[in-house]
């Protein structure tokens, strides 16, 4: 009888395992221009800060488990009530290559952006401030702030947890604001 009980305890627990393990898509980001919204085929197209046009495909499902640093969702729209053809945007999405979907989006607003790649000389974890060595060697200096998406090889973190190391290879946008240059999204590279 305890070998009975002891293979039913076992089996039982070995089949609730699949629930702990669901995976969760990590969610990453880009900035770009959106260039087409399609409802119908469930896609919206980014004309992305690199010069190429990538297509997401617009999540509508909810019962994807995502991993989504809550504070920047909370500033985000989701992808299937977004309708700014035109606007300049972070895209927030998980998978790879040709099956990514987009789960929210984040408009900047108007502009205008600077947009700088280049070396980090400088980090100060304490008053969010980074120092960049850009392509032309000139050093320009920003500020993070708590909107500021960062992107990370883990997935995306608000301004106030992003960190970087001195010689770390960074792209990021900005905009300029009394004078400070305010980043808008930092992506390691």
């Amino acid at each position: 009888m305890k070998k009975f009980l002891f293979a039913f305890v076992l089996v039982s627990s070995l089949s609730l395992l699949p629930l702990q393990l669901q995976s969760q898509e990590i969610v990453h980001a880009l900035c770009g221009t959106v260039s087409s919204i399609n409802t119908a085929s469930h896609t919206i197209t980014l004309f992305q800060d690199t010069g190429s046009p990538a297509t997401f495909n617009v999540s509508s499902s909810s019962s994807t488990r995502v991993a989504f640093d809550k504070k920047v969702a909370d500033e985000v729209t989701a992808a299937k009530e977004f309708q700014k053809q035109g606007a300049y945007v972070i895209l927030f999405y998980y998978g790879i290559q040709e099956n990514r979907t987009a789960v929210a989006l984040k408009s900047l607003g108007t502009g205008p952006f600077s947009s700088t790649t280049g070396e980090v000389t400088e980090w100060n974890k304490h008053s969010q401030t980074v120092s960049i060595r850009g392509n032309d060697g000139s050093i320009h200096s920003f500020k993070l702030s708590p909107q500021t998406v960062g992107e990370t090889y883990q997935g995306v973190v608000d301004g106030s947890r992003f960190e970087v190391s001195k010689g770390e290879q960074v792209r990021l946008v900005s905009s300029t604001s009394g004078g400070t240059q305010t980043v808008l999204f930092i992506r390691e590279r």
